[in-house]
């Protein structure tokens, strides 16, 4: 998967800026647009994807390949670089969102099962929570900043309903159970 980043022109776009490769090869899709920051665009990855209903005797969601990429474009003289990979973060479906004032990129993300931040009895994958989380990450590096649990069941599935920020600051994401708030305060 590549980004192509074109110089704009009056009838359209123009000739092409840069080509920058993200993901690993043939196993990269950004179902979403891609977020335009300064500096740069970040894409997501969201390979591997299926759709909201468990394969086989599963309680889980297939899990997607990880991938947060932030390409590094420079726009007066062409040119472009990955400034940043986070390569742990699976962001299956969401269409996240960019606060420049707070330095985040917001998403929705759904760690596979060995991933999970907690440990109980061992049991077989197959077999471990669907769990969703709001997570951030710090514009500048790509990495993690805080994630918080929002629910365990396919109910929590976003199926690519966007993060929206509302004027109080929550967060609201869309899900197949209802819509989901995340705040600081109730």
């Amino acid at each position: 998967m590549n980004v192509l980043v074109f110089r704009r022109g009056k009838a359209g776009p123009g000739p092409t800026l840069c080509k920058q490769p993200i993901f690993e090869a043939d196993k990269g899709s950004d179902e979403n647009s891609l977020i335009s920051v300064p500096g740069g665009l970040i894409a997501e990855n969201n390979y591997g994807y299926e759709g909201p209903v468990p394969k086989d005797l599963t309680t889980r969601s297939p899990d997607t390949e990880p991938g947060i990429v932030k390409v590094a474009v420079n726009y007066r003289d062409g040119g472009c670089h990955v400034a940043w990979w986070n390569k742990t973060a699976r962001v299956p479906t969401v269409v996240a969102k960019a606060s420049l004032g707070a330095g985040l990129l917001y998403a929705y993300t759904h760690p596979s099962a060995a991933e999970l931040p907690w440990r109980t009895l061992p049991v077989p994958n197959l077999l471990a929570p669907e769990s969703w989380f709001f997570t951030a990450f710090d514009l500048r590096t790509g990495k993690q900043v805080w994630s918080r649990l929002t629910g365990t069941n396919l109910g929590f599935n976003n199926n690519y309903a966007p993060v929206s920020i509302g004027p109080d600051g929550a967060a609201y994401v869309g899900t197949l159970g209802g819509l989901v708030r995340i705040a600081d305060t109730p």
